[in-house]
């Protein structure tokens, strides 16, 4: 039905420009709100990626490494008792890299305490109240009840991957893990090498025992990370290539980029209201 006209009163149509407030563009007031589909509603440095890796050295009788996004804590995590008590730490201690958390268990691998652990003592004070996106897989202990309960209490907002898709959609799998190891495994033939020298100085032999070994890990470490520390776009384009930190209207999904998906599929022309493609089938 179209509107009446008579001889006083014009039919009147919607503008067809963007309304005006007190002389603001209603797409100009959007973009200052949190409601803006082009606002993120976490911003890129409150983005969270954690991750476990075996570091890949075969002359020590196990750990592991965690390593976490743009801002990088690293955590080693070896093989004897547990807690500050321990023996092997009280020994040892004084002799780490001052900037690499070092943890025992029984296992050398990661549990639901010692996770709880380091969400408590490293993650929540780094988000100092505001909100976070922190991205992880899908490991048990990742998704217990008391580890999510307390991430929610913090404002902090969990992105699980699902199982099998670490390798295409979690960034440190995808763009910074490889790095890492290559600068891990420089940093090491750089540690054993001033060793040997030292060494060679005093003319003594070299007998590398375990203790010597863990020690020098955290080194290599300090050092790797330091080298992420130092490529920060390294980091942000990890992010952005897995659509963890790409703007919610689609405007940089041309930046999304996954092991052997076509990017057009993955592009969404028109923005937002737009269906993506998967193959022949609908993502959403």
């Amino acid at each position: 039905m179209e509107p009446r006209q008579t001889e006083d009163h014009k039919a009147s149509y919607p503008p067809t420009r963007r309304p005006k407030i007190q002389g603001l563009a209603v797409d100009q007031l959007l973009s200052d709100t949190q409601l803006s589909p082009t606002r993120r509603r976490f911003r890129k440095l409150r983005i969270v990626n954690y991750d476990e890796t075996p570091v890949p050295f075969e002359f020590l009788d196990g750990y592991t490494y965690d390593e976490k996004g743009k801002k990088t804590i690293s955590v080693l995590i070896f093989k004897g008792s547990s807690g500050p008590n321990g023996q092997i730490y009280k020994k040892e201690r004084g002799k780490y890299a001052p900037d690499v958390i070092v943890k025992f268990n029984e296992t050398a691998y990661n549990n639901e305490e010692l996770f709880q652990q380091w969400i408590d003592e490293e993650l929540i004070p780094l988000t100092d109240g505001e909100d976070f996106l922190f991205v992880m897989d899908v490991a048990a202990f990742h998704k217990t009840e008391g580890v999510l309960d307390s991430l929610r209490k913090n404002n902090i907002t969990s992105c699980l991957i699902p199982p099998g898709l670490t390798s295409l959609l979690q960034p440190l799998d995808t763009a910074v893990n490889k790095s890492f190891k290559k600068w891990l495994q420089e940093a090491v033939e750089e540690y054993f090498n001033d060793q040997e020298k030292k060494v060679k100085a005093a003319d003594k032999t070299t007998e590398w025992s375990v203790s010597d070994k863990r020690i020098m890990t955290t080194w290599a470490v300090s050092k790797a990370a330091k080298r992420l520390k130092a490529r920060p776009e390294l980091v942000s384009k990890a992010f952005q290539q897995c659509g963890i930190s790409t703007r919610p209207d689609g405007s940089e999904d041309a930046l999304i980029r996954i092991k052997d998906i076509p990017p057009k599929l993955l592009t969404c022309p028109g923005g937002r209201n737009k269906k993506r493609l998967f193959g022949k089938k609908r993502l959403w």
